[in-house]
């Protein structure tokens, strides 16, 4: 889809809006403006599941569309095959192999995998599992279900996520910044690029 009134801050690669992009923007409240489909309660929710099925359908289409330009792993997959348990060989070329872009695929999973047996193996195992909870009567959230009041938090599921992504990084910015649980020696690329 492309852009009307390209703002000045976009580059010439963003002149085209992607599917994503273009539900993030309906989904979104904005100041001084009537929203109806935040308001739409288990209508809305289903609409951002179906919106979300729309988007990976769409990525899937794209590598399934082109398997010959993907690099592929050892002659076109074979690797993947023989990994998978395809010893036969009939089945050979029929199957979509993933990118490890592709969020949530196997090689992604398998990439993340690797990079946390790695950091294992320099920095020693994990001294702390730390589990982070959601309380849907945090003030943040409660502050922003005021303007709904048809509503409750479960109708607002990307309200609570936004509130709770949030904290989570807040609460990283803590343990980096006051270090309670002493000098951090090892952490992840996603939460050095979060902060």
């Amino acid at each position: 889809m492309k852009l009307v009134n390209i703002p000045s801050h976009f580059t010439n690669n963003e002149k085209r809006m992607s599917m994503n992009m273009y539900y993030a923007y309906q989904i979104h409240d904005r100041l001084n403006h009537y929203s109806l489909l935040p308001r739409g309660g288990k209508l809305f929710q289903q609409y951002v599941v179906t919106a979300y099925c729309a988007v990976k359908q769409s990525r899937l289409d794209y590598i399934r569309q082109n398997q010959s330009d993907i690099r592929n792993e050892y002659l076109s997959g074979l690797y993947d095959a023989i990994l998978q348990g395809d010893r036969d060989g009939n089945d050979l070329g029929t199957h979509t192999v993933l990118t490890a872009s592709f969020t949530g695929g196997p090689r992604y999973m398998y990439a993340h995998y690797v990079d946390a047996l790695a950091i294992y193996r320099v920095h020693g195992n994990p001294s702390f599992f730390i589990t982070f909870t959601c309380n849907a009567k945090w003030p943040e959230i409660q502050e922003y279900m005021e303007a709904f009041p048809e509503l409750i938090t479960a109708d607002r599921a990307d309200i609570v996520d936004r509130v709770f992504e949030q904290k989570v990084r807040d609460y990283i910015k803590f343990v980096r910044n006051t270090k309670p649980f002493g000098d951090i020696s090892a952490d992840t690329k996603e939460n050095l690029d979060t902060l």
